[in-house]
């Protein structure tokens, strides 16, 4: 009996390494980089999403401008019990629909005394981000892929892409 109990103990310790130890997919993502000028000048701090034209079998992803306005992007969406997908991934080669955002709050609480806070809430109606004090660094046009106008092509050992221009205008 502690024989039989002893193979049923080491098989089920087995079946765990096994299963615990299973790694995970990857795709064929392309991890490209790229810039976004605003009026010729590098955007810092913005959010850049890539939604793919063709839905089927793709996922979008994000980035974020560094001082220069570079970016990397980065696939979400992607089932996380299926597939890896470390930070700085890139995309699948395909064509991509491009949104760009950047917004400040113009009415930040930051510093303020709880008095000065209590104010602007009851003045704002308890939300300082509410869309008349919100100051649109990037135009909103930018701002949904889909309608911003900007696509782009990534194809496979594509590293860079030519900068995004866009206009305050």
């Amino acid at each position: 009996m502690l024989y039989r109990a002893s193979w049923l103990a080491l098989g089920c310790v087995a079946m765990f390494a096994i299963v615990g130890c299973e790694s995970k997919k990857t795709l064929p993502t392309v991890p490209v980089t790229g810039q976004i000028l605003l009026d010729g000048q590098p955007l810092e701090g913005a959010t850049v999403t890539f939604h793919p034209v063709e839905r089927e079998g793709r996922y979008s992803a994000n980035g974020k401008t560094d001082a220069e306005g570079k970016f990397t992007l980065t696939m979400v969406g992607v089932p996380a019990e299926e597939y890896a997908v470390p930070a700085g991934s890139g995309v699948l080669p395909g064509e991509y629909y491009v949104g760009i955002i950047k917004n400040e709050a113009e009415n930040s609480m930051e510093g303020l005394s709880d008095d000065e806070i209590e104010e602007m809430e009851a003045a704002q109606g308890d939300n300082p981000y509410a869309e008349d004090n919100i100051k649109h660094i990037v135009p909103p046009k930018y701002n949904q892929p889909r309608r911003s106008g900007i696509k782009v092509t990534v194809t496979e050992g594509q590293t860079e892409l030519p900068p995004i221009e866009l206009s305050s205008q």
